[in-house]
């Protein structure tokens, strides 16, 4: 699927749109509002090698002596996360409605969009005047840098506070620095939360869907993009949010369809079985940590002729 032009990034380089009189207001109002929030403080941001190699599967690996995969088990029960997806294998479909829905300026601004993020601080002012929820104003450079760092996050169901929000745009303009544009969508996809257990695309894709990242296609794509706001939304919920998700990326979805998936992919349990199953009991029996990939003196050929 070819994705709108408009989400693309820049055919040569990185090059920083201008700012336009609103950003230009945006920036000033965005530093007034936040010159009366207490001061924060957050480490510098990891790199992206750091954060990658941080990265650990809830499943362990058993492996015979040429290194070929003989069985796969899970060791982590209290979530499921599988290995780390990098952005080639990402469908363009994925792409596409993630930007299109979280950061539509995503490969122009230098890690804030500071006119949305103005908005949201002024939205944050007036809520308790009069009730409106308060837009977000979080770029996806945002978002990582609180999923990378725990004091970034809001607390319980709290939305963030000024000073968070200053200290999360801060990191985030140090992400930028650092960081390529690819590898920030990469880190974000593997490790975003989607729904309930399920960590990360990989686990996401084949836990809702039964499919690798690749696979995924423009419904699929725009009900994890949905999930990430609220992971727990119900169905009914998800899909309105979904539909609005694919509008956005091509105007004209088919909400049906979009609703019936939805339906079907958050109905119940989410099955995985291994990948890998030839020497399950051996598995059981010496996989005992998270990550884990052990070899073993078993030739995968000669084990699958014994089980057949």
């Amino acid at each position: 699927e070819a994705r709108p032009t408009s989400i693309l990034p820049p055919p040569v380089g990185r090059t920083e749109a201008r700012p336009t009189n609103a950003a230009r207001i945006g920036v000033a109002l965005f530093a007034a509002i936040l010159a009366i929030a207490p001061l924060g403080a957050h480490a510098s941001p990891p790199s992206f090698a750091d954060v990658k190699s941080g990265y650990v599967s809830s499943d362990a690996v058993l492996l015979d002596r040429h290194g070929a995969p003989l069985s796969g088990t899970r060791v982590d029960a209290k979530l499921r996360r599988l290995d780390w997806v990098t952005l080639a294998e990402v469908s363009p479909a994925m792409s596409a409605a993630l930007v299109a829905a979280e950061d539509q300026r995503f490969w122009e601004h230098g890690g804030v969009d500071w006119a949305g993020l103005a908005a949201a601080a002024w939205d944050s002012v007036w809520r308790v005047v009069d009730g409106r929820r308060p837009r977000g104003g979080s770029t996806i450079t945002m978002q990582l840098a609180g999923l990378i760092d725990p004091a970034l996050r809001p607390k319980g169901g709290d939305a963030r506070t000024l000073a968070q929000k200053r200290d999360q745009a801060g990191a985030a303009l140090e992400i930028e620095q650092a960081w390529t544009k690819s590898e920030i969508l990469e880190a974000y996809l593997n490790l975003s939360s989607y729904r309930g257990e399920l960590k990360g695309l990989r686990a996401a894709a084949q836990g809702l869907f039964a499919k690798s990242p690749e696979g995924l296609d423009a419904r699929e794509s725009a009900i994890l993009v949905a999930l990430l706001r609220q992971p727990g939304a119900k169905p009914s919920l998800v899909a309105q949010r979904a539909c609005a998700v694919a509008n956005t990326v091509t105007p004209g979805a088919d909400c049906e369809s979009i609703r019936a998936t939805a339906t079907m992919a958050l109905a119940g349990a989410y099955r995985m079985p291994p990948r890998w199953n030839l020497a399950p009991h051996l598995a059981a029996k010496l996989l005992k940590t998270p990550g884990e990939r052990l070899a073993t003196t078993l030739d995968a050929e000669l084990q699958a002729f014994a089980v057949a």
